[in-house]
């Protein structure tokens, strides 16, 4: 004779399967900033528009997409923008990615956009826009050195965040984008605070509380303040 469990105990399981599976999944994403991603695609697909194709970034919110320092356009979970009516020149693109938790920006992607702004005879009007060059300047900026973060426990290595009063920040005057430095690597950046993600590092801790090993997540931050 096969034995059943009862039907209230039954719904009682489920309905703490439920339970954990949606508290487990809060836990997971509740303190996570949006991950690493970066554009892969930018380039001018018709006269004056330029089109941006980037990778999801884990946990995002919405996205602000920059050209040349100044927001654009914003974008919820769509990873493709089509940025119509661009000047001729030169342009720098970037998207930031933000959540309740903070903001990571992608890699800089430089467009030539030479059709249009005129007559359109393939480009050969010649005269003034030719010599666009990048000219970047330091700019004031000050903050943290980068430090490893763990949501899990919300333990910072170092223990203590250790302050950075000469962070390498720099802005294009040709262009208005920003960017800082950061052991021989560029990041887009804007004016104001900026919390990037410059890796992550998945690892299991022990949980002397429950007894098992949860995965974790810890990331890599750069805090700092570009004050101009």
């Amino acid at each position: 004779m096969k034995n059943y469990l009862p039907l209230t105990r039954v719904i009682r399981l489920m309905a703490l399967a439920v339970v954990t599976a949606v508290f487990s999944s809060c836990e997971k994403t509740s303190k996570e900033p949006p991950g690493s991603f970066s554009i892969y695609e930018c380039y001018e697909k018709y006269s004056n528009a330029v089109e941006l194709k980037w990778n999801e970034s884990p946990h995002v919110d919405y996205y602000e997409i920059y050209r040349d320092g100044i927001i654009i356009e914003y974008s919820w979970h769509i990873t493709e923008y089509l940025d119509c009516e661009v000047e001729y020149g030169k342009h720098a693109y970037y998207i930031m990615a933000h959540n309740n938790y903070g903001s990571t920006a992608s890699n800089t992607y430089w467009v030539d956009v030479t059709s249009g702004g005129g007559s359109g005879g393939g480009g050969g009007s010649g005269g003034g826009g030719g010599s666009q060059t990048e000219e970047w300047v330091k700019v004031s900026a000050t903050g943290y050195l980068p430090y490893w973060y763990c949501p899990t426990d919300g333990s910072t290595v170092p223990s203590t965040k250790q302050r950075d009063n000469d962070v390498n920040a720099y802005k294009n005057t040709k262009t208005g984008a920003y960017k800082v430095k950061w052991a021989y690597k560029e990041y887009a950046a804007h004016k104001g605070y900026n919390k990037l993600t410059l890796d992550t590092d998945y690892h299991t801790v022990y949980n002397s509380y429950t007894g098992r090993y949860t995965s974790c997540c810890d990331y890599y931050y750069y805090e700092f303040t570009i004050h101009e």
